[in-house]
């Protein structure tokens, strides 16, 4: 599914564009009796040379006004040694980078229930690699006003990438 028609969905439930790029989409959400959230959907680059141009454009996502955030799917990324299994180690470089990014961002890793890792490498191999590349993460005002959110975790039998779902429980949602 392209951004283009992310975005015409999204169009249909309160939700403005505020700008896009090749590896992310920002958009506002305009719920009845909810204040404004912003909602980014992230790819970050694979290449490791440009992962310092993702991590910055996280960085610069967390821009004025200040609104609850949440930021989601694919970063490329891990924030911990344990979101990986398999023959080779994840550069440390790469993790402490991306866990500085969190940091500075203000940004909360969200629970993510199901299956741990995300992506999958040569699926059912002796050398398979398993790691939690898609997350979901949010500032503490998105956290307030969603204390109920469940993230999950679905596994593919098909694509190397496992379908993860954000649920928002309007029920329990504080005001």
């Amino acid at each position: 599914m392209s951004w283009t028609h992310v975005l015409s969905l999204m169009s249909m439930v309160g939700v403005e564009a505020l700008f896009s790029f090749a590896i992310f989409i920002n958009v506002e959400v305009h719920q009845n009796g909810f204040p404004t959230w912003r909602l980014t959907g992230f790819y970050g680059f694979s290449e490791r040379v440009k992962r310092r141009e993702s991590w910055d454009l996280i960085r610069k996502k967390n821009f004025s006004p200040p609104l609850p955030w949440c930021i989601a799917r694919y970063f490329n990324d891990l924030l911990s040694p344990k979101e990986k299994l398999g023959n080779r180690d994840h550069p440390n470089w790469l993790i402490q980078g991306f866990h500085e990014v969190v940091l500075d961002s203000g940004l909360h890793d969200l629970t993510m229930e199901g299956y741990k890792y995300t992506w999958t490498k040569s699926k059912g191999k002796t050398n398979a690699i398993e790691e939690k590349f898609d997350r979901a993460m949010a500032n503490l005002e998105w956290l307030d006003m969603f204390p109920n959110f469940k993230f999950r975790n679905t596994m593919a039998l098909k694509s190397d990438h496992s379908l993860t779902h954000l649920i928002l429980d309007s029920k329990n949602q504080r005001q």
